[in-house]
């Protein structure tokens, strides 16, 4: 082959090895909402998870697994795709997906927006129905929370959210915020699953904490995220409510893997940054740096930056990123929000997003940064890429897979008719 026709290989050019130069669309017979919320890479497959959804009434999770070359693997399931419903309920919601420790696939998703929900299968398709109730749990309201007042929240929102982490020694951790009486009145708990998805009594004798800032009300503390630091410590982000100038501020809170607040951390366990000048933005993962690290990802409260916060290990700013300070950004003077983020080996952040351009037109965004802050050169140039992926397109995830190509979640189109994608990226030239 001439090697003028040879694809591209710099970093942060589409893979034209995978699936449609680049990009995995997920086509279906079926009008309605076809979504892709999550994604996973193992060495062998990429699995994906999302939903169809038919009408307000009848959706069905779905999880998929595909060749590394984007075609999707049809000895798993109805030719790559298994569709199920959590516990025969006829509202169920795909949203992420998760490797455990031995092998096996965590699906996470909710019952009608409102109760999350859990599924655990072998990674060749089969239910595991060892797990909770025939291979299903979904997880029951908190006694702290009034079942005829807890509300169902339509669609994506921080004040609803809901993440899962499977765990090394097999337990699995839940952080969940439940709305209450309208759409900024929640309540944010984290919860501790043994392996079979019961709840584990040694996490604060009841396996889940409600998450409570001193001198707030419960209203004020939204949770988006949790993840574990490198000592197998609990950690959670969101954002605080400051009730003397209605807005608020990013939060950070470490637990103890019995459940108590780890009170090494920041101040008696949580991180906000309340002070004057004020950080006006709520935080939507929390992911690790070198040197045991953290990292946490956001957005300004006016949705129009991206911002970043890292942080030693006891909560101190890391000063070696963009010099202790909070790092806000806006892609080519535009509208920047992050939705997640990873980290590569080698210590460089990958983040997945959206742009808006002032004709409101939205664009996927992948953007490399070093260490420090700085925007990566090597990185398609200019340190990020986009791309208008169809029409309005919104990214959920991002993973690395073994050989450092980057895969983004998402989906594009209207809210009556959204189609699923995929896309890979190179990471090295």
């Amino acid at each position: 082959m001439d090697s003028t026709s040879l694809p591209t290989r710099q970093a942060g050019t589409f893979d034209e090895s995978f699936a449609d130069g680049g990009v995995f669309l997920l086509n279906t017979q079926e009008a309605g909402l076809n979504r892709i919320m999550g994604v996973m890479a193992t060495s062998s497959h990429l699995y994906f998870c999302g939903s169809r959804t038919l009408n307000p009434l009848n959706s069905r999770y779905l999880l998929g697994r595909m060749w590394p070359d984007g075609s999707l693997d049809d000895t798993f399931g109805a030719e790559g795709i298994v569709q199920a419903s959590f516990g025969g309920t006829q509202e169920s919601t795909g949203r992420s997906i998760a490797i455990c420790s031995d092998g096996k696939l965590l699906l996470t998703g909710s019952v009608a927006y409102r109760s999350p929900a859990l599924a655990r299968y072998y990674p060749d398709g089969r239910l595991d129905r060892s797990f909770g109730t025939t291979g299903h749990v979904i997880l029951p309201l908190p006694e702290e929370i009034d079942e005829q007042v807890a509300l169902d929240i339509q669609g994506e929102s921080q004040d609803s959210a809901c993440t899962v982490t499977p765990l090394a020694d097999g337990k699995i951790l839940v952080v969940r915020n439940y709305v209450i009486t309208h759409e900024a009145d929640t309540r944010a708990f984290v919860f501790l699953l043994n392996s079979d998805g019961s709840l584990d009594t040694t996490f604060n004798q009841k396996g889940y904490v409600q998450v409570l800032y001193p001198g707030a009300t419960a209203a004020d503390v939204g949770l988006a995220s949790g993840s574990t630091d490198s000592n197998g410590r609990i950690m959670v982000c969101g954002r605080l409510m400051l009730s003397d100038e209605s807005t608020y501020t990013p939060l950070l809170a470490r637990y103890t893997r019995d459940g108590r607040l780890d009170t090494s951390f920041g101040e008696k366990g949580f991180i906000v940054y309340s002070d004057a000048p004020r950080l006006k933005a709520g935080l939507v993962a929390v992911i690790g740096q070198p040197n045991n690290r953290l990292l946490g990802i956001g957005i300004t409260e006016d949705g129009e930056q991206g911002v970043l916060v890292s942080l030693e290990p006891d909560g101190s700013a890391n000063i070696q990123f963009n010099r202790g300070q909070p790092l806000l950004t806006r892609l080519d003077n535009t509208t920047t929000r992050w939705k997640s983020g990873v980290m590569q080996a080698d210590g460089k952040i990958v983040l997945a997003g959206q742009i808006k351009r002032p004709d409101q037109r939205s664009e996927a965004v992948v953007v490399r940064l070093l260490s420090d802050g700085l925007l990566d050169s090597t990185f398609n140039n200019v340190g990020w890429t986009s791309t208008p992926v169809h029409e309005e397109p919104l990214t959920h995830a991002v993973v690395l897979q073994a050989d450092g190509k980057i895969v983004v979640a998402g989906e594009t189109g209207t809210t009556r008719n959204t189609q699923g994608f995929l896309l890979r990226f190179h990471a090295s030239n």
